[in-house]
């Protein structure tokens, strides 16, 4: 799972071969005691079927998100059943778009 940016990011000199058309979550991180999620994301490509990493440009390349406050409470709640047990196909989905929603990223979750 990945969104396809509606923008490509062109890393410039630092890849020029390259155009990063989509970006995954590469971490997730529930901190449970302070109620917070930290999404790590990374741009990347599709070379064929096959997911490539960006190269790592510091805060360009690789960012990290916090969900917290009432989007972390949204979140959670969205991602138990009635048994409380976690889904994580919906982890992942949920994640994504929330920071579609949240407008860190235009594009289409693919």
């Amino acid at each position: 799972m990945t969104i396809q940016l509606t923008t490509s990011f062109n890393p410039g000199d630092a890849d020029p071969e390259h155009t990063y058309t989509h970006m995954k979550i590469t971490g997730f991180n529930a901190d449970l005691s302070n109620n917070i999620i930290t999404l790590t994301v990374r741009h990347g490509y599709y070379n064929e079927d096959v997911w490539v990493d960006g190269l790592h440009i510091r805060g360009k390349t690789i960012q990290s998100f916090s969900v917290e406050g009432d989007d972390y409470l949204g979140l959670v709640s969205k991602l138990t059943t009635n048994e409380g047990v976690l889904i994580y196909g919906e982890v992942a989905r949920e994640s994504y778009q929330w920071l579609l929603d949240k407008e860190h990223f235009a594009g289409e979750l693919v």
